[in-house]
């Protein structure tokens, strides 16, 4: 079973490759505006990380789970057991993505003790979450506990710089990913399944790519 979710968290682990890259761009910036302090620098780059991020995340993530049935047919017949973990993790991975680069901007502040204080919590939600869904859910029940603590590290971090600085990592494009995202994934459900599992994979990601991609550049989302 270990086996089967680490094959699954790994699949979804590249949706954080470029939250990393932006991020170790971005990080050295914000440390700066705080030096300056430059709340309308910081803002700005509070909302653009967290809107880029969600973006190349939200496509990688609807491009795994419209394939994830040809993925686990390429795996062992016994991994397909990872499925939920995919979703799940997959799910945990945009919420981390999704917030922008709020721990980076937390560190750099007055107010970097929080960010201690928050990882010892942390340790505790996890611990909870871990024995409340892994009994009855077994490895989808920890990647549904790792979704819930991300959300609450991310959540704790984004109230605190709302509420200390008035800074806001969501605007209206957030929304207007998210529905373009549920657009995109639904058109990929009429092609039909192909037999050819890699003709099929191709097929299915370039209809994703050709909606999300020009509308993204239409609606000037990022």
């Amino acid at each position: 079973q270990v086996a089967f979710y680490a094959v699954a968290f790994y699949i979804v682990a590249v949706i954080n490759i470029p939250r990393n890259a932006i991020g170790n761009i971005a990080v050295p910036i914000i440390s700066d505006a705080w030096k300056r302090n430059d709340m309308a620098e910081i803002q700005s780059l509070y909302e653009k990380t967290a809107i880029n991020q969600l973006l190349i995340g939200v496509l990688l993530f609807i491009g795994i789970w419209a394939n994830h049935e040809t993925l686990f047919y390429i795996l062992p017949e016994e991994y397909a057991d990872g499925k939920w973990v995919l979703f799940f993790v997959g799910i945990a991975r945009l919420i981390d993505v999704g917030f922008g680069i709020n721990g980076g901007i937390m560190t750099n502040s007055p107010y970097y003790r929080f960010d201690t204080y928050a990882g010892f919590a942390l340790i505790f939600v996890t611990i909870v979450a871990n024995l409340i869904f892994i009994p009855p859910y077994g490895i989808s029940g920890a990647a549904i506990a790792t979704g819930i603590s991300l959300f609450f590290m991310n959540f704790s971090r984004f109230i605190v710089l709302k509420w200390k600085y008035n800074l806001n990592s969501f605007s209206y494009r957030t929304l207007l990913v998210l529905v373009l995202a549920f657009a995109s994934y639904g058109i990929s459900t009429f092609v039909p399944q192909l037999e050819n599992v890699w003709l099929d994979l191709i097929v299915r990601s370039a209809v994703i790519c050709a909606v999300f991609i020009p509308l993204t550049i239409a609606l000037k989302l990022s």
